[in-house]
């Protein structure tokens, strides 16, 4: 159905609007839509359009899923992993993969060049502090763990920038370490 939109002359990359929640490329991460994600990205839709009053881009909306192999694309295809969140109850993709305990997110995000000292939100608190208390609020406590288990190594790890902005770790994390939180 999309690419049949698409092919008849549909708009991908318009401007939201005030009856308008979601762009096509929001819509098809938000419910997992690979296929459909890479396609509208084939055609040239913008990754990181600005979200809509307590909505998200593409990159959080798969991120607050938890739909992995989707951030991953995106992040592959030029999503910025510090898009700030929008007004409202806007997440940042970091705060909304803790806020429902997304593990697997989480760190895929951490090796991609999410800054958590970064200053987010109104008013203004870092994207760590705001990921442990949504992760807390929400009653993930073993993803608030994990988050400040994250950020000990993002404090105490070699930062290495590259043209990708991808960190390298000199602290690695045993597969058992993660269980300990679960």
């Amino acid at each position: 159905m999309a690419k049949l939109l698409v092919e008849e002359g549909a708009e991908i990359t318009y401007k939201r609007q005030a009856a308008i929640f979601r762009t096509p490329l929001q819509r098809a991460a938000e419910v997992g839509s690979m296929e459909i994600v890479q396609y509208l990205i084939r055609q040239y839709a913008d990754i990181d359009t600005s979200s809509a009053y307590s909505g998200g881009t593409a990159l959080q909306l798969a991120a607050i899923n938890g739909y992995c192999g989707i951030v991953e694309y995106l992040l592959d295809q030029g999503a910025n992993p510090n898009y700030p969140p929008s007004r409202g109850h806007g997440r940042t993709a970091f705060e909304a993969a803790a806020e429902w305990a997304r593990f697997d997110v989480l760190s895929l995000l951490m090796q991609r060049g999410v800054q958590l000292d970064v200053l987010v939100g109104e008013p203004p608190e870092s994207q760590y502090d705001r990921a442990k208390r949504f992760a807390e609020k929400n009653g993930c406590t073993a993803s608030k763990r994990h988050v400040e288990l994250l950020y000990k190594e993002y404090k105490t790890c070699e930062y290495i920038q590259t043209p990708d902005q991808i960190f390298s770790f000199t602290t690695t994390m045993s597969p058992m370490g993660i269980s300990t939180f679960l």
